[in-house]
């Protein structure tokens, strides 16, 4: 895996689509490309997981079977009734709730000192708590592009395995 300049962009492209997705309602020029090739992911998810593939073929039912000039406010009602309400989120997008079945618990006091530990801090605009999906998957985008610009293969190995540790602390244990 170290040196492997393809995977490390395919890995880099699918967190980039992640976060997109996450952090806010999809905008309609990201539901375009999303349209474009999608027949090409479906099968290209089809020889990696099984869940990826049927992620993507999900995504391609929606996007055809939704009329184009009604498709941003369909997923905006959907990212809504998702992630905000109006009684409440369906899917509450933070590792704490999942974790304790509270907000701003031990969770995020835990992910705080992984993140001090490794240099990441919260940007002043960002209003969510470091523990939300969105969050978490910007640091694996942020790590995987260290290991990028890694100029030595230790170093690359380096960043390789804080992002094994950071999806064995967190992400792998309250995402799926």
């Amino acid at each position: 895996m170290i040196g492997d300049r393809e995977l490390l962009a395919f890995r880099q492209g699918y967190y980039n689509l992640l976060v997109a997705l996450f952090r806010q309602e999809p905008s309609g020029e990201l539901l375009q490309r999303l349209s474009d090739g999608i027949g090409e992911r479906i099968q290209a998810a089809r020889n990696l997981n099984p869940l990826l593939y049927h992620g993507w073929e999900e995504m391609e039912r929606f996007l055809t079977q939704t009329p184009s000039e009604k498709l941003a406010e369909a997923v905006s009602d959907e990212y809504t009734r998702l992630f905000i309400g109006p009684y409440g989120p369906v899917i509450n997008p933070y590792e704490s709730s999942y974790l304790t079945g509270r907000l701003l618990d031990r969770p995020l006091a835990n992910l705080r000192g992984f993140l001090k530990a490794i240099g990441i801090e919260k940007q002043e605009g960002y209003s969510e708590p470091e523990d939300s999906l969105a969050f978490e998957l910007e640091v694996m985008r942020w790590l995987t592009g260290k290991q990028a610009a890694a100029p030595k293969p230790e170093e690359e190995t380096g960043w390789l395995r804080l992002q094994a540790d950071f999806l064995k602390e967190h992400l792998l244990v309250w995402v799926p």
